[in-house]
């Protein structure tokens, strides 16, 4: 976990973007980007935002991106660490409402 957040801390969102993909940018990636900065976070928690997308809810629409990204905001969350315990805690809670 450690390894990780310090990759997040260190990369701008484009480049952890081109470091997931391995690719340039297209315009629709920079604009993901570019409205997750409209919520006014962090580069590290923009990055995990990106994460998640990518990694942990492939499906995961713009909505609901969009919810996280507004929950992060208004709680103020500024570090990775804290973005990364929040998504977990909200991947636990999704998986118990699957198993009901």
């Amino acid at each position: 976990m450690e390894t990780m957040i310090k990759q997040l801390n260190k990369q701008t969102p484009e480049q952890f973007m081109e470091h997931l993909t391995k690719q340039s940018l297209e315009q629709s990636d920079k604009d993901v980007i570019k409205s997750f900065r409209n919520f006014r976070l962090s580069d590290e928690v923009v990055n995990v935002l990106l994460y998640y997308m990518f990694f942990m809810d492939h499906e995961a629409t713009w909505n609901k991106l969009s919810r996280i990204a507004q929950f992060f905001s208004e709680h103020d969350i500024q570090t990775a660490a804290e973005a990364i315990d929040t998504v977990e805690k909200l991947k636990q809670y999704e998986n118990q409402l699957d198993e009901q």
